[in-house]
């Protein structure tokens, strides 16, 4: 297995123990935000710079800093 993409192993991990192709791929995309490839065999490929690249971006939930000025 390439370094390029996750291991089945570490899908099982970040997906709580779910040992399906699909609903590995529904969990990922769900949770994490990213493009989830399906392979020949039924299983997801994901690419480990797009899951570490969606990681490194700020989340959705930052402070809203102009209602904070309105407040005044």
């Amino acid at each position: 297995m390439s370094a390029l993409l996750l291991s089945p192993d570490e899908l099982v991990e970040m997906t709580g123990g779910l040992t399906q192709g699909a609903a590995q791929a529904r969990f990922i995309r769900k949770n994490y935000g990213v493009k989830v490839v399906m392979g020949i065999d039924g299983r997801p490929k994901v690419i480990r710079s797009d899951l570490e690249r969606q990681h490194a971006r700020p989340g959705q939930s930052q402070p809203n800093f102009g209602a904070l000025r309105e407040a005044r």
